[in-house]
């Protein structure tokens, strides 16, 4: 029975490597996101990293997340991490803050979430820059309704962006003080 054992740990870590994995985000550190943002975390997170796109979270992703999406060039596709990425709108270095909230429904439309609502947009700080926030409420596929804060800025001809979602029946609340708080401590690199 051992020598099976022995012989079957090789085989799952060749499994495991396919596999998407989670790195710990420590508490009372900062962190580096995407070589473009720095922030100070109060609690510790999970993160992941799948095509630039950097997500955190704690009690899983489908339960809620926080998106860092860091530098996308103007007439780059936005991909916010939540489903299929085909023919994502693109980002325009001349869009208002009303364009870009408008651009942010429209990827998570096509990432296959309906049932979008926007509200709340308002001049606000990110970093050191001039940006803007806004609210939205949404639901996947699966049915999950989600609430979900949005704060960016353009930068030349980036867009930053962070994007938090969470359950609309517990997790948006939960952690909505300490992504605010992630957000205030942000710095552009």
């Amino acid at each position: 029975m051992k020598r099976a054992i022995v012989r079957l740990i090789p085989v799952l870590l060749l499994m495991m490597s396919g596999c998407s994995y989670f790195t710990l985000v420590e508490s009372g550190t900062s962190q580096t996101v995407g070589e473009v943002f720095r922030v100070q975390p109060r609690l510790a997170w999970s993160m992941h990293e799948d095509h630039g796109v950097v997500f955190w979270t704690i009690d899983g992703p489908a339960l809620h997340r926080l998106t860092f999406v860091p530098a996308v060039d103007s007439g780059e596709g936005l991909d916010l991490g939540f489903g299929p990425t085909r023919d994502l709108p693109a980002f325009a270095d001349t869009m208002t803050p009303l364009e870009i909230m408008d651009l942010v429904e429209a990827t998570l439309a096509r990432s296959d979430c309906h049932g979008i609502e926007k509200s709340d947009l308002k001049p606000a700080r990110f970093g050191t820059l001039e940006g803007f926030r806004f609210q939205m409420a949404f639901a996947t596929r699966s049915g999950l309704r989600y609430r979900g804060l949005v704060a960016g800025a353009v930068q030349g001809r980036r867009l930053h962006l962070v994007l938090y979602a969470g359950s609309d029946l517990y997790h948006y609340e939960r952690y909505l003080p300490e992504v605010t708080a992630i957000i205030d401590s942000m710095e552009i690199l």
